[in-house]
């Protein structure tokens, strides 16, 4: 896409708010990491850590997963089954491998994904 002004660009490419996005998320998870351990590091456990992060974003994907099995069911059409089953049969397929957050280094040939 070509900008009417190279001011704009900044806008377009959105890098600068991507970079932001970073700099927030870094910046509230040292936060919050840095109020549990209440500023003592032989307080922090990074095993913890990583399973509190997992025990959070289960939830989500266990629900996103679970709307991906039902999904041929909700439509129809010409293209639908088409452009939703093979979408389906990669989740029934890795559906274990998203669950435990290793989809992209095991078979990263069928990653559950709408945009195959």
């Amino acid at each position: 896409m070509m900008t009417p002004s190279p001011y704009m660009q900044w806008l377009f490419s959105a890098t600068l708010s991507v970079d932001i996005f970073y700099m927030i998320s870094g910046l509230l998870t040292s936060y919050v990491t840095w109020t549990i351990i209440k500023g003592d590091k032989n307080l922090f456990s990074p095993v913890g850590y990583i399973i509190s992060r997992y025990i959070r974003l289960l939830p989500g994907l266990v629900f996103a997963i679970a709307g991906t099995f039902f999904l041929s069911f909700f439509g129809n059409g010409p293209f639908f089954k088409e452009i939703i089953n093979p979408v389906v049969e990669g989740c029934e397929k890795n559906w274990l491998t998203n669950l435990l957050f290793i989809q992209n280094y095991v078979d990263v040939e069928h990653i559950v994904s709408l945009l195959n």
